[in-house]
């Protein structure tokens, strides 16, 4: 009778069971520059993301104004005033997901003209 304590690799025989462990989401966090001014504002967002148990397989941004883009870390030129809630949702390799959000703020640029007064 032989008792073997551990997890080693590998070692033959035995066997027919299965393991299987739940699937850990990703983390993601948005960085975004800048996150206001005037029209056109042009924002890089970077998005960064962990998945302790895997990898992440795909990034999907959506910009708040019906643009949308699969790139880590992309860039965005917002072409209207408004404040436009930036989101991205990472997927891992086992179909766990995260989303992460940051608010962009764009005004209309001013003329710097108050008015005529002659």
């Amino acid at each position: 009778i032989a008792l073997v304590v551990g997890c080693g690799g590998g070692g033959g025989g035995g066997g027919g069971g299965t393991s299987t462990s739940a699937n850990i989401a990703p983390s993601v966090s948005i960085n975004a520059s800048p996150i206001s001014g005037n029209a056109p504002l042009t924002v890089s967002f970077t998005a960064t993301a962990t998945d302790t148990d895997g990898s992440i397989s795909s990034f999907y941004w959506s910009f708040g104004d019906t643009n949308t883009s699969t790139l880590q870390n992309p860039s965005h030129t917002y072409q209207d005033a408004g404040t436009f809630t930036a989101s991205v949702k990472v997927t891992d390799n086992s179909g766990g997901s995260a989303t992460a959000q940051v608010q962009i703020t764009v005004t209309t640029a001013s003329t710097g003209r108050t008015g005529d007064t002659d």
